[in-house]
């Protein structure tokens, strides 16, 4: 039954009021959610794309989902989020230029702190050959 429930890729952003802000994404319960499945998130520049149980959501983060997009609107009221749409903003339109994608590695790359620690160790390694 696929009446009115087309699957494609929705955000949010994670308003400052929200009760999920500061939690893990396990403790504020974006995972599971009916109809809908993070994706990704976007923190100023950086798209997050491996965005594991522990990941920490701060105020404007730009949540990513994929799923029944008319689910949105009550996820959205539910979690404190602000529907973020396509064609009116910038956040989702650009096709990931200039972007560090943070994927999840054999490490488990989590967030902003896993990029910072590969770049740091990548550092270290070039300089001691």
């Amino acid at each position: 039954n696929h009446k009115g429930g087309d699957e494609l890729v929705v955000a949010a952003r994670v308003r400052p009021s929200s009760p999920v802000v500061g939690r893990t994404v396990a403790e504020g319960g974006l995972r599971g959610l009916p109809g809908l499945y993070l994706i990704s998130v976007r923190r100023g520049n950086m798209l997050v794309r491996a965005v594991g149980p522990e990941f920490i959501v701060v105020s404007g983060d730009v949540l990513h989902f994929t799923g029944l997009a008319e689910k949105l609107g009550e996820v959205a009221a539910a979690y404190g989020l602000e529907p973020q749409h396509h064609d009116h903003d910038h956040d989702v339109s650009h096709d990931d230029v200039g972007l560090s994608i943070v994927g999840g590695g054999a490490d488990g790359v989590d967030g902003h702190a896993g990029a910072v620690h590969g770049l740091v160790h990548h550092a270290v390694a070039s300089d001691g050959e």
